[in-house]
C-alpha cells in the first residue's frame, strides 16, 4: 500500500489542491490525515471538500477542535485566535458533524497509529528530540504492537528512531527520505501543506509505502499569493513582507530542538 500523508493544512486551498494534483501522478492507494484542516486561512469549506472528496482517513488537530467548539483559543496567538474565531462563523453545516467525529488517535490498516500533537493532547507540541523520547514511551506503553506512528503539529517535516532500548538515543533525520528498519520505533512528522515552517514555503507532505517501507518526502510549489491576497482581505494576515515580524517570530517559537533525547 502506499499512503499520502498530509497534515496542517489550515484552509489553504492553493497548497492542497497543488499536493492533490501531485497525488494523482504518485499511484496512491490511500490519504491519510493529521488534522489541523482548518484555521489561518480562508477556505476551510473548500479544503474539507476536497478531502472529504478524496476519502481521507484523519484525527483531528487543535485548530479543528477549537473551531467546532471543543476547545477554547485560550493559548492562541492573536492571529490563530483571529482566524478560528473567523472559521467558526463560515464552516458549511455539512462539514460540521464530520468534524466532530474525527477521533484524536486512530490506527490504519493495523499498520500504524495517527495523532496530532501528541499521543497524550493534540495541543501538545513535539519538536525535540527530548520531547520525542517521552513520546516513545508513550507510544510504546499504548500502542505496543505498533512501530509507526505519524504526528504533525510542529509544521515541520522530521523523522525520530529509537531502537526500543532504555538509555538509547533517539535519532533524527532531516531532509532525506528514510528506509525503515522493522526492528525500530517511529515517529514521523510530513511537515504542513499549508503553513510550511521549516524556511522551504513550498506545501509539505510524504508518501509512505508499506511494502518497501520507504517514507519519502515531496515538496509542492503552489500560488502564494493568491492565499495571501484573500487572507489580507478577511483581514487574517498584516501587509507586512513576507518573512518579516510573525514568520520570523513563527520559525523561533517552533524552532526544532536538537537535544538527544534518551529512554
Amino acid at each position: 500500500m502506499r499512503y499520502a500523508v498530509l497534515s496542517d493544512i489550515h484552509s489553504n486551498v492553493e497548497a492542497l489542491t497543488s499536493v492533490m494534483e501531485q497525488l494523482s501522478g504518485l499511484q496512491i492507494d490511500k490519504v491519510i490525515g493529521l488534522g489541523d484542516f482548518v484555521g489561518f486561512y480562508t477556505n476551510p469549506n473548500e479544503c474539507l471538500d476536497l478531502l472529504r472528496n478524496a476519502q481521507i482517513e484523519a484525527v483531528t488537530g487543535n485548530h479543528d477542535l477549537i473551531a467546532m467548539g471543543n476547545a477554547e483559543p485560550t493559548y492562541c496567538s492573536q492571529r490563530a485566535k483571529q482566524s478560528i474565531l473567523w472559521t467558526r462563523d463560515r464552516l458549511a453545516p455539512r462539514h460540521k458533524p464530520y468534524l466532530l467525529e474525527l477521533p484524536e488517535q486512530r490506527v490504519i490498516d493495523d499498520r500504524f497509529v495517527l495523532c496530532h500533537g501528541s499521543l497524550r493532547s493534540p495541543h501538545q507540541y513535539v519538536k525535540s528530540a527530548d520531547q520525542s523520547a517521552e513520546m516513545f514511551r508513550d507510544f510504546r506503553e499504548r500502542w505496543g504492537r505498533y512501530r509507526i506512528c505519524f504526528f504533525g503539529h510542529t509544521h515541520h517535516p522530521i523523522v525520530y528512531s529509537w531502537d526500543g532500548r532504555e538509555g538509547t538515543a533517539v535519532e533524527v533525520v532531516r531532509n532525506r527520505d528514510v528506509a525503515l528498519d522493522p526492528s525500530r520505533y517511529y515517529l514521523i512528522n510530513p511537515g504542513s501543506v499549508g503553513q510550511s515552517r521549516d524556511n522551504d514555503p513550498r506545501a509539505s507532505f510524504l508518501v509512505y509505502d508499506s511494502s518497501s517501507e520507504l517514507v519519502r518526502f515531496h515538496r509542492v510549489d503552489y500560488d502564494h499569493a493568491a492565499c495571501r491576497q484573500k487572507a489580507l482581505s478577511e483581514g487574517l494576515i498584516s501587509g507586512g513582507p513576507r518573512g518579516s515580524g510573525l514568520a520570523r517570530s513563527l520559525r523561533r517559537l517552533l524552532g526544532i530542538g536538537k537535544g538527544k533525547g534518551v529512554l
